[in-house]
């Protein structure tokens, strides 16, 4: 009500009709009655705190952690769609997301910090599902070998393998381009149509933008991959309108389709389901090595043709950019090095895809885009990725004067 007495004011103000003004039109659909039901369990408000209190407990035993901290995002509610063309939509929807940040601090007071990540239908099954007293026990371990890593202060340009967590990173920063262009605008725009929109992928509708053997599809409604949940998945979109089966947004390096919401420009585009998301994304690679052995090789001679004496390899970023490097060196062995920075992380990347393994994982991932489902190839090869030192990841703070209590009461037991 307010919003449509606001909008026909600034009509009035600007002494416009309706039709001379570019405005987002609200696309017709035929009527849906549709209920989902969420088969997630619920726990109390007390019960979730004292899980999360004793995967906060299990860092009691490493006292050699400067800091640690836990967090719990629960979502299980219910949505409602009712509109004039008799739709009637009810979705229920449950999401748990557990987050550990953990750092050690060296002598120098510098920090070795990362995150980890869990994420599943709901809370309980979420605890179950893992057992995070070996969670803790990995971290640890993560963090040891993490500070015994010499750091990365090198300026390195040639080719990088992107492994498992890593891999959606390589799109999830530019999914949101895939939806149209706002309305070009003569006068104000207080409602913020073109909000996060500026970069559309619709002026580059069939153009080669991206390596002939990259494709990516979408599959909104894909519940689970290989007996795997796929968490971001829906049934119906936040418009009311069922999504396609699959939409193809690119197509042997070229886009090929748009996430078209009922919030439509031009006559020839039609809403396709996607106005919650992407839901579930597919990363697909034409060019393969059999494992990835063969990608090291591949990585390694490409590095050589460059007149390097290794190749880097990526197996998690954090905090969009920054990153854990491997050496490859032509004999084989791998080092590990510490704050990395991946320039310009961007689509340009996917220019320059050289392989991948046929090996294909499923990530649920909270990234830029929100919480998306990926399914990748476990490893992706790419050429001419620039990596530096991370001078973020150099911060300091003082040194504690008083070691940790902690170490005393793990000395006594």
């Amino acid at each position: 009500g307010e919003v449509f007495e606001s909008h026909q004011k600034l009509l009035e103000d600007k002494g416009k009709k309706l039709e001379d003004v570019p405005h987002l039109k609200f696309g017709r659909q035929e009527a849906v009655k549709v209920e989902v039901l969420s088969t997630a369990s619920t726990l109390t408000k007390e019960e979730l705190e004292t899980k999360v209190v004793h995967v906060s407990s299990l860092f009691l035993k490493y006292p050699q952690i400067s800091a640690s901290n836990i967090t719990l995002n629960v979502t299980n509610g219910a949505s409602y769609f009712l509109n004039s063309e008799e739709s009637d939509v009810y979705v229920e929807k449950a999401l748990a997301t557990l987050t550990i940040t953990a750092a050690f601090q060296n002598d120098d007071g510098s920090f070795i910090y990362d995150q980890y990540s869990y994420v599943d239908q709901d809370a309980s099954t979420l605890f179950k599902r893992h057992d995070f007293e070996q969670e803790v026990s990995g971290i640890y371990n993560d963090l040891t070998r993490q500070q015994k890593a010499p750091i990365f202060d090198e300026n390195y340009e040639g080719p990088v393998i992107f492994m498992n967590e890593s891999v959606p990173y390589l799109v999830d920063g530019f999914l949101h381009q895939f939806y149209p262009e706002p309305p070009e605008n003569d006068w104000d725009d207080p409602y913020g149509y073109g909000h996060g929109l500026q970069y559309s992928m619709q002026s580059k509708l069939q153009k080669q933008l991206f390596s002939e053997s990259l494709s990516i599809r979408i599959t909104p409604a894909l519940q689970q991959y290989e007996g795997h949940p796929l968490f971001s998945s829906y049934q119906i979109d936040r418009d009311g309108v069922i999504p396609q089966n699959e939409i193809m947004l690119v197509k042997n390096g070229k886009i090929n389709d748009l996430m078209v919401t009922r919030n439509y420009v031009k006559d020839d585009l039609s809403p396709n389901g996607t106005g919650s998301g992407p839901g579930v994304v597919h990363i697909d690679i034409a060019e393969q090595e059999k494992n990835l052995q063969n990608l090291k090789k591949k990585l390694i001679r490409l590095a050589a043709k460059e007149g390097l004496e290794y190749g880097l390899m990526i197996k998690k970023i954090t905090n969009q950019q920054s990153a854990n490097v491997y050496k490859i060196y032509k004999d084989g062995r791998e080092e590990l090095y510490r704050s990395a920075n991946i320039r310009d992380l961007d689509q340009r990347l996917l220019r320059k895809i050289e392989s991948a393994i046929s090996e294909k994982q499923v990530h649920n991932f909270a990234g830029a885009s929100g919480t998306s489902s990926y399914i990748t190839p476990a490893a992706v090869l790419i050429q001419d990725v620039e990596i530096e030192h991370d001078q973020i990841s150099s911060f300091k703070a003082a040194v504690p004067i008083v070691e940790s209590p902690l170490k005393a009461i793990n000395d006594k037991e």
